[in-house]
Order: structure tokens, then C-alpha cells, then sequence
């Protein structure tokens, strides 16, 4: 089979045109190509294609467009279902984007003279039908679509340099009129149309080119030409070369000690070229101490920079507009403000630009929400981008296949030897309180440095004490925070999680709050909630996304201690006694009739919390 992306989507097998004739098949191959011999999460798919869907139906009719596509394969089990979601496998030479990519790779990693530069680049272009996925209008802004168009930019400017090297100007002359009659506002190729023409003997040609482009750039973006189209005015007028060079910022945050995670600094992966990589976990896990510890691990890869940007998702303060992270990403690179545009897509394709062929690593930090980490994604070349994240962003893993790395709480043992790092010796009649006052913080990072900082300010303090005065639930969460700050309070950092939550997802979290230590399957959850099973299972599954919930792989559904503290405070708070007392009394009728298998040895807690 031949699978091609870059114009219009097109599926030949044998020779044949399989290519899905309709909207929803188009959308659903398109997007498993994006992502191809990798899950696509279900949800994502759906979401993808069904954005809105009241009656909840988008994942069986996703079932049937991928029935449908299986019976254009040579081999239905192209596509497959697994734990992670939709797979569909495609062999190298089966690709067009495959052999671009191959092709892309040995332009940047093998020194070839100009005609073989020439050669390779001229197969590369050849490959193109046409704007990747025209035909596919969704797709049209994905990541991986723009980083594709900014890698064929950056392979004609390759063409171009070669060509010019072997001093064929007219072919320059002819190509780079060509595409920036396409995108007359992309300053290389007007800066490689005037040095073809001064080569040519024709200044005053180039000159118009300058002249033209510098009255497009004012009318469509407010903005002056910029350091290679100066350049080559420069040398258009006789005076010589320009040279702008643009920083190389270094503005990584000082790293953290870390306990228990080298497995997953692995995980990140190694510098280069890839998909994002989204680092995602609860609050307090420790997300960006191991982001920055990787960066600082690989520096060196990085030479023209390091970049950070705190997009403030969840925090007291509003988060980072995605136009301003552009307007400080672009300062940092040296930009002056004037020269930034003011319009939002003109300063993601600025950006994309001045990345595409830099080797820098770029750090967003504590984003909400995949459309604020989209437009800033580089423009290809051998960065790389790492994003933290509470959300797991689906979206980002669907359409730009992003790598997703995990953050669990530490381990038992590893919790254990994060208290004592922080706190110092500890005699051995206290090992058992130590290890149990890790599990009350529920083995989390900020949490445990919480506590480590309870007992040294409080002389005489013991852990066996701390720990007494812990395991009332009630004084939990008072006595994890630090005054020092919403970022050192476990209850600030919950509060700015539960607030992004839609209502009835908000009321889900809340009722999984009235549970003991127990699990509940998704029937007895609703029952709880009193909403229907669909309803249930969609927020239920988008706490799980946040990490504000946990989910079995029997499919049950529960809280650690410390959400489920925080969200019992979210009931009383919101709910108030009588709501919570209507809804345990809800679960009991709904265990009495025996709908849901209930388990006969709930237990209402400690501190003797009752059904009714």
C-alpha cells in the first residue's frame, strides 16, 4: 500500500485508489497518519472528529468509520485496537512523509557538496502534491501539518543556497518568484530571490523584490524587514553584508534533588528532533523538577539556547496568553517588541521559523490546556520541546503525537528516602512513623518537603508527633503548607485543579469525596452523583485525565488521601450536609436493590462517617 500526506490525502493499494470517499473516514485515516504506527487515545479520536457531542454517540460511530477503513486495507489488521487506543502500521517505504523525513535527515546530518545537495533536496521537493492535506481542512493547523510545511521551506531554502553555489541563477530566480508569490510575506525566499537577481546582474530587480516585500510586511504585519532581506539590501546597494545574530538564552531554573526518578528522566528520551514530549501528573508529583533535571542533563545538546516559559495553567494568577508566551519566546531570541507582529498567527509562524533549523530546547511549563502549547511548538530542525502539565492533553498525543511521560508519586521506599535526605538521621525506633507519615502525604514530592519542614521549624517535633497530628483528616491539609506561598499550600495547589473542572465534573470529584478508602465502580458512582452512566463516565474519565481521580484497570474508580480529603472539603463546602447525606443515601438504596454488586464491607472511616 502507498499512504501520501503531503497534498491531498491519497491511499493507493495495488495501484488502486482506496482513498475514503467520505468526511468522517477522511478525518479519522488522516489523523491516525499524523500519528501512524503509534495509539491514538480513543477519546482523542472522537473528540477529534465529534467535537461537540450531546448525545454521546461519537464513539460508536468512530467504531464504524474504522470498520469501514479496515475494508480499504490490504490487511485489516493494519488497524488495530489496543490498551492505549486506535493503531494504524505503515512501513517506511510506504509513506510519503517516511521518505521525506529520510531524505530531510541526511540533508542535515551529511556534509554533501551543492550538486548533491542539489540532487537530494530535488528528490525531497518531489514528494510534494500539492499543501500537506489540503483536502482534510480539520487538519490544516496540526502541529505536524506545520512542521512538515516548515521543513519543505527549509529544504527549498537548501535547494536554493545549492543552486546558487553552482551558479545557477535562473533556476533560483525562477523557484523562489514561484513560492513567494505563494507566501510573499516569508522574507528567505525574497532574500534569496534578491541575491539571485544580484547575482544575475539585475540589483535593481532585487531592489524592487526588497522594496515590494518591506510594503507587504508594513501593510500585513506592522513590521520592517527583517536581518536577511536587510542583508541582502545591503549587498543589492553595495555595501556589504549585515549580520544580525540572534541570542542564545540560557534561562533554565536551578535544579531540584530528586529521589526515585531516574527512570523516568530516561523516559523523556534523548535531545533531537521528535514529538513533544508532556510530562503530566497531579499536583505536588514533581512535573517540573523533572523536566529541569533532564534539561540541565542535556544542555549541551542545546547550544542556541534554552528556553522557559511558566504558562501559569493552574495558579492564583490567570494563565499565559498564548500570544504573549509568543511575545516572550521572541524577546528571548533577541527580538526587538517593534518587530514582533501584533496578529497571533504571524508570531507563531515567526517563531516556527526562527526555530526551524536552531538547536534549542524549550521548557513550557504548567500548561492547561492543549491550545495553549500548540502555536508554540517549534518549527522543526533538532529541538526539542518538553511540556508539564496536569492534563494529560489528549489532543496534543492525537494530533502531534506527543510522547507522554507519567508522573506517579514516589514509591513507598523512595518517599521514605526523600524524608530522610530532608530530614537528617532518624533513630530506628521512629523508622515505622517515618514510613507512615510518606504515606499520609500520599507520597508526594511537595508534600513530603512540606512536612520535612514542619518538623524543622518546631523544636522537639518528632515524626511519630507530626504524624498524630496528621492522620485527622480534618487538620490535613491545614498542617501541608508551608506558609510560604500558594505553591508551598497542598490545598492551593488542589483549589487551582478543581477550579478548571466544568460543574458537573467538579460535582463527580466532590461525590468521590463522600467514599471511604474504597473503590466504586462506574453504575454505583452515578447513583452517587445522581446523573446518567454517560454522563458520569465522561467527567469521571477527565478527573482521571487531571489526575484529580484514579482508575482500576477492572475499570473502578477512587481518590488517595489526600484528594479525597480535599474533596470532602469541597463537599461540605459546596454541597453542605444534606446533599451529601441525599446522596450516601442514594448509593445505599441503589446497593440495597443489588444493581451494582456491591461490596457488603464498606466502611464509612475512622472518624465514623455514616450512609445516612
Amino acid at each position: 500500500m502507498r499512504f501520501e500526506t503531503l497534498g491531498p490525502l491519497r491511499v493507493d493499494c495495488d495501484g488502486a485508489d482506496v482513498t475514503p470517499p467520505g468526511r468522517v473516514q477522511r478525518l479519522v485515516l488522516a489523523t491516525l497518519l499524523l500519528r501512524v504506527n503509534r495509539s491514538v487515545p480513543v477519546d482523542a479520536l472522537a473528540d477529534g472528529v465529534w467535537p461537540d457531542d450531546p448525545a454521546g454517540r461519537a464513539q460508536s460511530r468512530l467504531q464504524l468509520a474504522v470498520h469501514r477503513i479496515r475494508g480499504r486495507l490490504d490487511d485489516p489488521a493494519r488497524l488495530t485496537l489496543e490498551p492505549g487506543g486506535y493503531r494504524l502500521q505503515v512501513a517506511e517505504d510506504e509513506s510519503d512523509v517516511a521518505a521525506f523525513d529520510q531524505l530531510t535527515a541526511r540533508l542535515r546530518g551529511e556534509r554533501m557538496p551543492p550538486d548533491e545537495v542539489v540532487r537530494v533536496t530535488s528528490q525531497a521537493l518531489g514528494l510534494w502534491r500539492g499543501e500537506p492535506l489540503e483536502d482534510v481542512a480539520e487538519l490544516g493547523d496540526a502541529a505536524e501539518v506545520l512542521r512538515w510545511s516548515d521543513r519543505r521551506r527549509w529544504v527549498i531554502q537548501l535547494w536554493c543556497e545549492a543552486q546558487l553555489l553552482c551558479g545557477r541563477n535562473a533556476e533560483v530566480i525562477d523557484r523562489a518568484a514561484t513560492d513567494l508569490d505563494r507566501e510573499p510575506l516569508h522574507e528567505p525566499f525574497a532574500a534569496l530571490l534578491m541575491r539571485a537577481l544580484y547575482a544575475a546582474g539585475r540589483p535593481a530587480d532585487a531592489l524592487a523584490v526588497y522594496e515590494r516585500t518591506r510594503v507587504a510586511l508594513r501593510e500585513e504585519l506592522g513590521l520592517d524587514p527583517g536581518p536577511a532581506l536587510r542583508k541582502a539590501q545591503a549587498q543589492a546597494l553595495g555595501d556589504g553584508p549585515v549580520d544580525v545574530v540572534l541570542a542564545a538564552p540560557a534561562e533554565l531554573p536551578p535544579q531540584v534533588p530528586l529521589v526515585g526518578r531516574q527512570e523516568l528522566i530516561g523516559l523523556i528520551g534523548e535531545p533531537g528532533p521528535s514529538a513533544p514530549r508532556v510530562v503530566t501528573g497531579m499536583a505536588g508529583v514533581g512535573k517540573t523538577a523533572l523536566a529541569i533535571a533532564w534539561a540541565h542533563r542535556h544542555c549541551a545538546a542545546f547550544p542556541d539556547g534554552q528556553l522557559f516559559v511558566d504558562l501559569r495553567g493552574y495558579s492564583d494568577d490567570a494563565p499565559v496568553a498564548v500570544e504573549d508566551a509568543l511575545a516572550s519566546l521572541l524577546a528571548s531570541l533577541g527580538y526587538m517588541p517593534e518587530r514582533i507582529p501584533s496578529d497571533l498567527h504571524a508570531r507563531a509562524a515567526l517563531w516556527r521559523s526562527l526555530t526551524a533549523t536552531r538547536r534549542m530546547l524549550v521548557l513550557l511549563d504548567n500548561a492547561r490546556e492543549t491550545e495553549q502549547v500548540r502555536p508554540l511548538l517549534v518549527g522543526g530542525g533538532a529541538s526539542t520541546v518538553i511540556v508539564t502539565s496536569r492534563n494529560a492533553l489528549p489532543g496534543l498525543v492525537a494530533r502531534e503525537g506527543a510522547r507522554v511521560v507519567p508522573v506517579a508519586p514516589l514509591t513507598p521506599d523512595d518517599a521514605v528516602s526523600l524524608l530522610r535526605e530532608l530530614i537528617g538521621p532518624i533513630p530506628a525506633e521512629d523508622g515505622a512513623a517515618v514510613r507512615e507519615l510518606a504515606r499520609v502525604c500520599g507520597e508526594l514530592p511537595l508534600a513530603l518537603r512540606i512536612a520535612a519542614q514542619r518538623l524543622a521549624a518546631r523544636d522537639g517535633l518528632g515524626p511519630a508527633d507530626l504524624l498524630a497530628e496528621l492522620c485527622d483528616e480534618r487538620d490535613r491539609l491545614d498542617l501541608l503548607d508551608a506558609d510560604d506561598g500558594p505553591a508551598t499550600d497542598i490545598r492551593a495547589e488542589l483549589s487551582w485543579s478543581y477550579a478548571a473542572l466544568k460543574p458537573e465534573a467538579a460535582q463527580v470529584f466532590r461525590m468521590l469525596g463522600l467514599l471511604p478508602r474504597t473503590e466504586i465502580d462506574l453504575s454505583a458512582l452515578a447513583a452517587l452523583c445522581n446523573l446518567p452512566e454517560r454522563v458520569v463516565r465522561r467527567h469521571a474519565e477527565a478527573l482521571v485525565r487531571l489526575h484529580l481521580a484514579q482508575r482500576s484497570e477492572t475499570g473502578l474508580y477512587s481518590q488517595d488521601d489526600l484528594l479525597r480529603a480535599y474533596a470532602a472539603e469541597c463537599a461540605a463546602e459546596h454541597d453542605g450536609p444534606d446533599a451529601s447525606a441525599a446522596a450516601r443515601a442514594r448509593l445505599l438504596s441503589f446497593h440495597a436493590l443489588g444493581r451494582a454488586g456491591a461490596r457488603a464491607d464498606i466502611a464509612w472511616g475512622a472518624r465514623g462517617r455514616t450512609l445516612l
